[in-house]
């Protein structure tokens, strides 16, 4: 997991209560439906 390996994984890189949600969400069709950022959508 590239969150362990430098060291940020207590913040994020799974999405788990109090941690930074980063999230990509697609349609069926790979294009992206959304980006969270930080818990906050942006897109």
């Amino acid at each position: 997991n590239p969150a362990r390996a430098i060291g940020i994984y207590s913040r994020c890189g799974s999405l788990e209560s109090g941690k930074w949600a980063n999230v990509v969400l697609l349609n069926r069709d790979l294009s992206i439906r959304n980006v969270i950022f930080k818990g906050e959508v942006v897109k």
